[in-house]
């Protein structure tokens, strides 16, 4: 066997990668401003607000022309930057959120499937010791996977996730034991 120093570098793929970071992460923060690379006349970080939003279909913003009325949506559009052609990485709510969270595919962070319930939609009722090993309870994104908050502190950000949160119900899982301020 080689001495370690001549080994192959082995990279757990859930483990976020030393020295660079995966493709569609550099893309999501390139297009949210650089991520501490620029700033403003005063040299301050620009503010970065991303809003994710289900079900809402492309036409349904007022800035659209559409006639209808979001005064507050709107005026963030004029005054920020609107990614208006994207793919989200899965056509449902938990995956494509650790997709954008990670930069990495569903099949690769571990939220392939949605964290919810469907057992009720069926009339199955859970009493309460059968409920603490569903699906629901149990899954979550994997704690050793990098995200974007942990990226954004180590650039001078403070984070928070406000409304829902798909990346799973126990501690570990929590945004405020994956790099955010605030929940």
């Amino acid at each position: 066997m080689r001495p370690r120093s001549q080994r192959q570098r082995v990279c757990n793929r859930r483990q976020w990668p030393q020295g660079r970071w995966p493709r569609a992460m550099a893309i999501v923060l390139a297009l949210l401003g650089g991520v501490g690379s620029v700033t403003d006349a005063a040299g301050a970080s620009p503010n970065i607000l991303l809003i994710v939003s289900d079900d809402q279909g492309y036409n349904d913003l007022g800035c659209l022309g559409n006639g209808i009325q979001t005064p507050t949506l709107d005026r963030l559009c004029r005054e920020g930057t609107r990614l208006t052609n994207f793919y989200v990485a899965w056509p449902a709510c938990t995956p494509s959120r650790g997709a954008l969270l990670t930069g990495r595919y569903p099949q690769r962070n571990g939220l392939y499937d949605m964290i919810r319930n469907e057992a009720p939609d069926y009339g199955k009722r859970y009493d309460a010791a059968e409920y603490e090993v569903t699906f629901e309870r149990i899954i979550g994104m994997d704690p050793r996977e990098g995200i974007i908050a942990q990226l954004l502190r180590q650039a001078g950000y403070r984070t928070a996730v406000f409304g829902k949160w798909d990346g799973g119900s126990h501690r570990r899982f929590l945004p405020t034991s994956r790099g955010f301020d605030a929940f």
